[in-house]
């Protein structure tokens, strides 16, 4: 497998630094492109085309110089980019879940969470790659007798719909 390209945006020098270390000496599978620790810069980065579609994980952290990691998701297009939250706050949990972000990592960060960040990332990334539809969910419709006027529930980064099933096409 070639090795993920990420960035990491963080206001503290300092966790960017610790995290730059983690990455280097414990997950040989990435390659870091970018660090910040201004949004600004990052915003300027990941609005490049050629820079934003290069990057497979995003390490953010929530609380920025200026404004939010929320703020700088809600200003691109992230649907391609595994989001990893690293932030010292807790409170923001549900709300990542909205984002849909791959994993929230509670700072100081264990090695070993990164670690399984990681292998979860790489492991979605095999799947991608083998099955463009996802046999449980569909297997929910012919073995359980799962009617086609019941609803199927989709999400994305903005909201959750009911959508009745026999308005999907498979």
């Amino acid at each position: 497998m070639k090795k993920l390209k990420c960035i990491l945006i963080d206001d503290e020098p300092r966790n960017l630094e610790l995290l730059t270390y983690y990455i280097e000496k414990y997950c040989p599978d990435l390659q870091i492109d970018a660090a910040f620790s201004e949004r600004s810069k990052a915003e300027v980065y990941l609005k490049d085309e050629d820079n934003r579609s290069a990057v497979d994980i995003l390490f953010l952290d929530l609380i920025l110089d200026e404004g939010t990691g929320f703020d700088l998701l809600n200003q691109m297009d992230y649907a391609d980019i595994h989001i990893v939250i690293c932030t010292a706050h807790d409170e923001f949990a549900l709300k990542a879940i909205q984002y849909e972000v791959v994993d929230y990592l509670l700072k100081p960060t264990e090695i070993q969470d990164l670690q399984q960040t990681i292998e979860k990332i790489k492991d979605k990334l095999k799947h991608d790659e083998k099955q463009v539809y996802d046999a449980e969910a569909l297997s929910k419709f012919s073995n359980n007798g799962y009617g086609l006027d019941k609803p199927v529930i989709i999400k994305n980064k903005n909201a959750i719909e009911l959508v009745s099933s026999k308005d999907i096409v498979l």
